[in-house]
């Protein structure tokens, strides 16, 4: 994925790590798991997050990408904080 500038958004270690799931062997997709499709979901936002990171240390000096990237990093902690909520009995 990149940004409008042509950038790499997961520049990450995290990132290459990230897996697609729900694919069986017979090529057809299976449902996951609760607890997998938690677990993917929770690596989905530490990834955004280290990207931001990663992002606002590249862009400090560009006042108006940074606000960018962190309202796309509040939008992220807000659907993760959703989904925590949905979580709770």
């Amino acid at each position: 994925m990149q940004d409008h500038q042509g950038h790499d958004l997961l520049d990450c270690p995290a990132a290459s790590n990230v897996e697609p799931s729900g694919a069986s062997r017979s090529g057809v997709a299976a449902q996951p798991k609760p607890e997998a499709k938690l677990a993917h979901d929770f690596s989905n936002f530490a990834v955004s997050i280290v990207s931001a990171a990663n992002l606002l240390q590249k862009f400090s000096h560009d006042p108006e990408r940074v606000a960018e990237i962190a309202r796309l990093l509040r939008e992220t902690g807000e659907r993760a904080i959703a989904a925590s909520r949905r979580l709770r009995p």
